[in-house]
């Protein structure tokens, strides 16, 4: 075979570069030991095409695929398509370090990232270690390959959350994550590594910061240290503002796990600073939300109090009778939202199961629960315009 055959694209194949690409958080190339962040160099537009080819560089990128992508409303796709992917090869060339490279290749049905360069992507290299610890326990021998697993992961993959691959694929690499950093922190639990349970939460913590359990790890490793004094602070900081900004009550484990550390707070504390404390709580502006076993001791406080002062108290039960499919989810963190904000402060309102919301209020007449009720329903339809969706409700007196 001569020499020129054994190139391609003036690309020796025995010699191929080697191209590292991170798609994790933002697109990153590092090519002969450079960083190159692309999104210094190129449009949202040309940094999601370039994903949607390193997404399909096995097979040709086809042009309708590109159109019904990014184009599908366009006047004239095909001429914008072209464009774009010319535009695209031209701001890459211009790029410092990757001048003498060409990346887009044109095939038969449309286009494709030059198979003459050898890619390490660091979502399918996350890919290959979930295929490798799938349906193993973890252990000495599989813990390592779970860390480096987790801590590749660095939040949001292909930047476009309009296309439904995009989204799919993003869901899948955080509910992947999600899973490893729970069976690791159980592992280190029963290992008694504190330390690796505090290093990963503080990444989950960052990565995925509405993730209830990654606060409750850490909270938990801390307290089996010993360090109650650090707990108390970390649950006073963090835990309370993570409870507070997404509208939360903390579930029954965060509940004992406080109460285990109270009774191992051997430190006394004066009655005058336990009122201070108390007075700095936030005071609720709006409808109180919490679990149903605390919803429980409400409602018995409630009959307590009916009979003493001689109040009149309604049961109100919101139910999501009709919905898109795998929407219920989405509906119902919005109805809550709305019963949150709609209802009064001195009301409370509890999750039941995955459609209901069971609200507890006092009312001098029933005509006035209805009314309340309707208001919820109304603000709700104002913001959830489908015809699809429909809520109901039912009023029960006390």
């Amino acid at each position: 075979m001569r020499q020129e055959d054994n190139k391609r694209g003036g690309v020796d194949l025995e010699n191929r570069p080697v191209i590292k690409i991170s798609l994790f958080s933002r697109l990153v190339m590092i090519y002969n030991d450079n960083e190159i962040i692309l999104s210094d160099y190129l449009g949202k537009q040309l940094l999601i095409l370039l994903e949607m080819l390193i997404y399909y560089r096995q097979n040709a990128f086809s042009n309708d695929l590109i159109i019904e992508a990014i184009w599908s409303h366009h006047k004239n796709p095909r001429n914008a398509m072209k464009y774009s992917i010319h535009r695209l090869r031209m701001k890459l060339v211009e790029i410092p370090g990757l001048e003498n490279l060409d990346f887009i290749v044109t095939a038969a049905n449309g286009y494709i990232l030059n198979p003459a360069y050898t890619y390490q992507v660091d979502c399918e290299e996350f890919f290959k270690l979930h295929q490798v610890l799938k349906n193993k326990k973890i252990n000495q021998e599989t813990e390592l390959t779970a860390l480096k697993l987790i801590y590749l992961y660095q939040g949001q993959i292909y930047q476009s959350p309009k296309i439904q691959w995009a989204i799919y694929i993003n869901d899948f690499c955080k509910k992947i994550y999600l899973y490893y950093v729970e069976i690791l922190c159980e592992y280190f639990l029963e290992q008694e590594k504190y330390t690796c349970i505090i290093r990963i939460t503080q990444h989950a913590a960052a990565m995925v910061p509405e993730y209830e359990k990654a606060y409750y790890y850490h909270f938990k490793a801390l307290i089996s240290q010993q360090k109650f004094h650090e707990a108390r602070e970390y649950y006073d900081v963090t835990i309370k503002q993570y409870a507070q900004k997404y509208k939360l009550t903390l579930n029954q484990e965060f509940r004992e796990l406080f109460h285990q550390l109270m009774l191992n707070n051997k430190k006394t504390t004066a009655i005058d600073d336990i009122y201070t404390e108390l007075l700095t709580v936030k005071q609720r502006d709006n409808t109180f939300f919490c679990e149903f076993d605390v919803f429980e001791y409400i409602f018995e406080k409630a009959i307590r109090d009916q009979k003493r002062y001689h109040l009149s108290y309604y049961l109100i039960l919101f139910s999501l009778e009709s919905y898109p499919e795998n929407q219920e989810m989405k509906i119902m963190l919005k109805l809550k939202k709305i019963i949150f904000k709609t209802m009064r402060s001195t009301d409370s309102f509890t999750r039941i199961n995955e459609l209901q919301f069971l609200t507890l209020i006092t009312c001098n007449e029933e005509e006035d629960v209805h009314t309340i009720a309707q208001r919820v329903i109304q603000r709700f339809y104002r913001v959830n315009t489908s015809s699809l969706v429909k809520i109901g409700y039912s009023i029960k007196k006390v």
